[in-house]
């Protein structure tokens, strides 16, 4: 049989170091794209006395494990899914209840067009433990 073997010398790169700290940066990396989708939102939200706007928070549900962070970004108010969804609550304007009105679609907005920019930002904190 005939073939070439291909070897590496990764010992110059310490990625033994590096893997160890591979679980707090993804999370750290990850906190930082929740807080930047989260200042997102708020500039997108619709605004009359500003309590949507400014009940938006990111919260941390759990630590990097077996390749997951998981963050959870949202607005905190009663009435956020009329909002959101257009569905109905007591707290909504009297002029939208029962209409045709389908809701901003703050959050799933700003996710979807910030998908690259979330993207960015976790390469560039794992760029930066891979130097």
């Amino acid at each position: 049989m005939s073939g070439i073997t291909i070897s590496v010398d990764l010992s110059k790169y310490n990625l033994d170091t590096k893997l160890k700290k591979f679980p707090k940066v993804m999370d750290d990396a990850m906190g930082k794209a929740a807080r930047h989708i989260e200042g997102e939102a708020k500039e997108r939200s619709p605004v009359v006395t500003s309590r949507y706007q400014t009940s938006w928070f990111v919260k941390k549900i759990k630590s990097f494990s077996r390749g997951l962070a998981h963050y959870l970004v949202g607005p905190n108010v009663e009435y956020s899914g009329w909002v959101e969804d257009g569905s109905s609550s007591p707290a909504a304007p009297k002029t939208h209840r029962g209409s045709d009105f389908k809701g901003y679609k703050v959050a799933k907005r700003t996710r979807d067009e910030n998908v690259g920019a979330v993207r960015n930002i976790i390469l560039r904190d794992i760029r930066r433990l891979l130097r």
